[in-house]
């Protein structure tokens, strides 16, 4: 069995090195705007049944129709907002099955 230890290198406060990228908080307005618009790549759930259908997408003056179960690119906003609609429908979701077993819970303590 081989084995190897790496070497521990001090580094001078003067020698370390840059940072090479901001945190979101850390960029300009411009910075964001330019980091936003990057292009990505994505792909939506497609299962040829409830999630079959073109998904429409619309910021600002613009829009998109972007087809399920296909790679597209597509700016860093339009992926944000896409997960930010999925994050709210999973906490509604969550929040619609607590309601019914609330009300399944007083249903039967009512004997209804």
């Amino acid at each position: 069995m081989a084995t190897t230890k790496a070497k521990a290198t001090a580094v001078s406060p003067e020698e370390k090195p840059e940072k090479v990228e901001k945190t979101y908080k850390e960029m300009t307005t411009e910075e964001k705007n330019a980091y936003n618009a990057q292009p990505v790549e994505i792909e939506l759930f497609y299962d040829g049944d409830r999630y079959a259908d073109d998904v429409y997408v619309s910021v600002g003056n613009r829009s998109w129709l972007i087809k399920r179960g296909v790679k597209v690119t597509v700016p860093r906003y339009v992926a944000l907002v896409l997960r930010d609609s999925e994050m709210q429908k999973r906490a509604a979701a969550l929040n619609e099955r607590q309601l019914q077993d609330e009300f399944e819970a007083v249903s039967k303590r009512f004997g209804l």
